[in-house]
């Protein structure tokens, strides 16, 4: 549960490095093992996106 009282069901957790951009919440997201986006490991929405203290998370 969020701290606005809200649940979020996720299928994925992506962990990137600290200081990367934070995604804006409702935006599409692909996760690809190369720069080609050939070979994907998983698409969706962002659910919610945090900039932690070691790693920046987005949820989808």
């Amino acid at each position: 549960m969020l701290t606005d009282g809200r649940t979020v069901v996720f299928t994925a957790l992506i962990q990137c490095p600290v200081g990367s951009p934070k995604i804006t919440e409702g935006s599409k997201i692909m996760v690809a093992n190369d720069n080609a986006g050939t070979d994907v490991r998983v698409t969706g929405e962002c659910l919610k996106s945090d900039p932690g203290q070691l790693h920046t998370r987005h949820w989808i």
